[in-house]
This record gives structure tokens, C-alpha cells and sequence, in this order.
């Protein structure tokens, strides 16, 4: 029989199982679980050994990347604590601001740079499409990966002020992303038709986007704080919050805003304004089935990144992946200093916020929806150049997220 005509179900056994044996191989030559997800994700995934096929990961298992990352935001938004927030909002608002400026700062200025070294567009339209490039790709990077974040933080039992600013400025970093991403795109459709003017439509656009995902966030808490009265026994405590973060993600989707975003306001809202036994409960029920979940998603990432493409693109992904974290580091340690944080914020936060978020593949492939036509190739470049930095991305930042958790004292394994 051949591999591809096997039931989806064994494809989903398999990323179980493959999830546990890199996890733990990882453990056992002292990498990140994380790395070792991402590295028999992409051993058995189609670039590689074949035994996961092209058409199962990038067609059949999508919905598993999105059950996943359901989870992975409601965490995130549950382990922040509203009277831990507040005595930390300074530093979180500082650092976010600088560090997501920082990174697109950089970004934007060192492909500016070597760009004309790199790219091969037509000499006739040449910078009409080499500073939209930078622009884009400058905003596609902004946003620090989530999952990431959580898995490492789970594996080494982090606790502390540098764990709580780090998880604080990942539920809004998302946030400050797509809002940077819609004024680079308003500034290169502006530099590929000068008399093209943004209309209100495309800059409310992403406030909306934001302000709905939030808005149904809180709705679905207030939901689950009447449905929680009726279900007293822990036991049937599970069921319910599975079902109520499945739902939020589908209604979510369904009006096309943020699951991402609806979900940690939702985990939020749960663990802080809900009866403390209720909530405690609802929230310790996720967690324990948090790291399977997190092992599959990455198992599936890795599948999807073509190990092969870093030869086409990789000098440019290069260049990116270094001055975004030259930007990440930078912003947070000058955000900190603004905020007058104490020493290990401001020599480890910003090594803790470099691994790239899966929104920039997200905003790389809309770049295509809205440059494609005019400019294909500049489009494929950008895409080409995202999807190749995060399999940089992804193999490095873990090993510095792990160090600066374990220099700031926060590692509790």
C-alpha cells in the first residue's frame, strides 16, 4: 500500500509519536524538545525521508496546526496574572514598543543594504520594488513566536519577572506586528503608485481586526463563566474547556479575525475574572495536556519547512534573521532602560524574544494577495526569503531563549 493512501488518523498517531522520541532525544544530548520536534519534522517530513507526503502535511493536517495553536494562545493568555501585570506594565509596554521597532528598523535598513547584492529585479521598476521589499519583510518579522515561547518555558518550569515580561510582551507582540505590517503595506502601495492615497478602509482595517478578535474573546469568557456554574465536579472540567477553546478558534476564523488574539484574551479573562477554584481548575485541565500539543505542532512546522530551499534564498533570509535579532536585542535592552528595570531583564529579555513567529509566513503569503499581480516576483521573493528564515529561525533561537532563562536564575529544572 502505498504511504499516501493511509488513514489520517495514523499520520496523526505518527506525529504523537515521532513528537516524543525528538523530544526526548533532544533531552538526551541536552538540546531544546523544541529542536528535536522541529528536526524529525523535517527527517520524516516530505524534503527529507518522505514518510510524512507533501500532500498530507500541506493539505490534510492544516487543521491540526490550528487545534494547536488554540491551545498554545489560550495558555499564553492564562499565564498571565492581572496583579502581576500591573506591578511589570512599564516594562512590558516599554519593551514591546522598542523591541518590535527595533526589529523592523533593522530589518528594513540591512536589506536595504544588501539587497542590490541579492535580489535580480528588472532594472526598470528596480527600487520601485527594493523598498517595498525591505518594508515588507521588516513588517512580516516583527511578531515573536508564541508557541516557541511556551514550549521552552513549560520544559525548564521558568518562573520569575523576566518569565512574566517575556510571556506579557508575546500576548501583544501579534498585535503590534499586523499593525506595523498595514503601514509598510500603505507606504510601498504609496511608493508603487504615487497617487494611490490610503483610504480609511485600509487603516481601520487592522484596528478592526484586533478589536473583534478581542471582543469575541471576551464574549466566549463571559459564556463559560455562566456554562462553569453547572459543571462542579473537576472531572467534567476538561470536555468543557476543550470545547469552549475549539468553538472560540472556529467562531474566530469564521469572521476572519485573530484566533491568536481571541484566545489569550479569553485565557486571560479565565484566569483572572472568573472564581479562583473555577479558574484554577479550568486552567490546570489545559495544561496537562499542553505538551503533546505543543510536540505535534512543531513535529508538523518542521514537515513543512524545506530544508533544501536555504541554498536559494539564504543569504538574504541570513541578513534578516541577524538584524531582526540585532533589533529584538537592542529594542528590549533600550525599552528596559527607559522602563529602569533591574540587571537580568535588561541583559536577557531581548535574547528571549527571538524566535519568529508563524504570523510571518501568514503576512508573507498575504503580501502575495496584494503585490502578486503587479509585482510576482518581488511577492515570491518575500515568501521565499520568510520561509527560509524561519528554518534558521526556528533551529537557533531556542538555544538562546533556554540560556537567558537559565542566566536569569528563572529555570526551575
Amino acid at each position: 500500500m502505498p504511504i499516501e493512501e493511509l488513514h489520517l488518523l495514523a499520520y496523526a498517531g505518527l506525529l504523537f509519536i515521532l513528537g516524543e522520541l525528538g523530544g526526548r532525544l533532544a533531552q538526551a544530548i541536552r538540546f531544546p524538545r523544541l529542536v528535536g520536534f522541529l528536526l524529525f519534522g523535517i527527517l520524516f517530513g516530505p524534503h527529507v525521508l518522505g514518510v510524512l507526503p507533501r500532500l498530507i502535511v500541506e493539505y490534510k493536517l492544516d487543521i491540526v496546526v490550528d487545534i494547536s495553536l488554540a491551545f498554545i494562545a489560550f495558555e499564553i493568555g492564562s499565564s498571565l496574572h492581572f496583579d502581576v501585570l500591573k506591578k511589570f506594565e512599564k516594562v512590558i509596554f516599554w519593551s514591546a514598543l522598542m523591541e518590535a521597532l527595533g526589529a523592523f528598523v533593522m530589518v528594513f535598513l540591512a536589506l536595504l543594504c544588501f539587497l542590490p547584492l541579492i535580489a535580480t529585479f528588472p532594472s526598470e521598476t528596480y527600487w520601485i520594488q527594493m523598498i517595498p521589499t525591505a518594508l515588507l519583510l521588516g513588517a512580516a518579522v516583527v511578531a515573536t513566536a508564541p508557541a516557541a515561547i511556551l514550549s521552552l518555558v513549560h520544559e525548564l518550569r521558568a518562573k520569575g519577572s523576566l518569565t512574566t515580561v517575556l510571556l506579557g510582551i508575546v500576548a501583544i507582540d501579534d498585535a503590534l506586528g499586523i499593525i506595523v505590517y498595514a503601514g509598510a503595506t500603505i507606504i510601498s502601495k504609496m511608493i508603487i503608485d504615487p497617487l494611490a492615497l490610503p483610504t480609511w478602509e485600509v487603516i481601520c482595517e487592522p484596528l478592526a481586526y484586533i478589536g473583534l478578535s478581542m471582543l469575541l474573546g471576551t464574549v466566549m469568557w463571559f459564556i463559560l463563566r455562566i456554562i462553569l456554574v453547572f459543571f462542579e465536579p473537576r472531572e467534567f472540567m476538561l470536555g468543557v474547556m476543550v470545547g469552549v477553546i475549539l468553538f472560540t478558534a472556529g467562531i474566530t476564523e469564521t469572521v476572519h479575525a485573530s484566533s491568536l488574539n481571541a484566545l489569550m484574551v479569553l485565557g486571560f479573562l479565565v484566569a483572572n475574572f472568573i472564581p479562583h477554584e473555577r479558574s484554577q481548575e479550568a486552567v490546570e485541565v489545559i495544561e496537562n495536556i499542553e505538551e503533546p500539543i505543543i510536540a505535534v505542532f512543531f513535529v508538523l512546522a518542521g514537515a513543512h519547512l524545506d530544508f533544501w530551499s536555504i541554498t536559494s534564498v539564504g543569504v538574504a533570509a541570513f541578513v534578516l534573521t541577524v538584524a531582526r535579532f540585532v533589533g529584538k536585542y537592542c529594542g528590549a535592552r533600550m525599552g528596559t532602560y527607559i522602563a529602569g528595570t533591574n540587571h537580568n531583564l535588561r541583559k536577557y529579555l531581548g535574547l528571549a524574544l527571538l524566535p519568529s513567529a508563524g504570523v510571518a509566513i501568514g503576512l508573507a503569503l498575504k503580501t502575495s494577495v496584494t503585490f502578486g499581480v503587479i509585482f510576482p516576483q518581488m511577492t515570491q521573493f518575500i515568501i521565499s526569503t520568510i520561509v527560509c528564515a524561519t528554518l534558521i529561525n526556528e533551529l537557533t533561537a531556542p538555544f538562546f531563549v533556554r540560556y537567558a532563562l537559565r542566566r536569569a536564575g528563572e529555570s526551575k529544572k
